[in-house]
């Protein structure tokens, strides 16, 4: 599923250029406003690639300090690790368990392994759960409830893949809505922010 996936990414950018100059050639009014609400989703979702990254550091940088605190060896690896596995939505779990494993062995006390992996665990919940939906939902102007749905809602559906494409395909429909008017509703309830008039 997934090299089907990146194959049609991959055959689909190469022929974006031709797309777009048929589309503003030949598409008339409604191929220049897709070509606009493509560029406008482009820019929504560098802007969400940039939350991600920082909300990504932060994460490692949370868990670099307090297994450090703790006393764990290797801290700067548990954050660099974090950081890459958040980034890619596989961290919270993943993460969690082996600095916990690791600590199991280090120390040999489960009291210093379940202190761990509850720290890890609060970690990666107010960072995924609350501080990272809030900020790329201000930061775009989507809800944060929306976000985490579409997190969960995707991943039920498609698993891992679909958590990893939920928030980015909600960025999409959510900015394809803007554009006209008859659903422009939608996408000012799932914004979050008070409609004024």
């Amino acid at each position: 599923m997934l090299f089907v996936v990146f194959v049609f990414v991959m055959l689909g950018l190469l022929e974006i250029d031709i797309i777009q100059r048929n589309l503003a050639s030949e598409g008339g009014a409604t191929g220049t406003r897709l070509v606009s609400t493509c560029r406008e989703i482009a820019h929504k979702l560098r802007k969400y690639m940039a939350v991600r990254t920082l909300m990504s550091l932060l994460t490692g940088l949370a868990v670099w300090a307090f297994t450090a605190l703790i006393g764990l060896e290797l801290a700067p690896a548990w954050g660099v690790i974090t950081f890459a596995l958040n980034y890619i939505f596989i961290g919270p779990l993943v993460a969690a368990l082996l600095p916990t494993v690791f600590s199991l062995v280090q120390y040999g006390s489960f009291r210093t392994a379940a202190t761990v992996f509850i720290g890890m665990n609060l970690i990666q919940f107010f960072s995924g759960s609350y501080i990272e939906p809030r900020f790329a939902g201000a930061t775009l102007a989507i809800s944060p409830f929306a976000i985490l749905l579409a997190v969960f809602f995707r991943g039920f559906m498609w698993g891992l893949a679909g958590a990893f494409i939920g928030v980015q395909l909600t960025i999409a429909a959510f900015t394809i809505c803007e554009q006209s008017p008859s659903t422009r509703w939608i996408a000012q309830i799932l914004s979050g922010r008070r409609v004024t008039g």
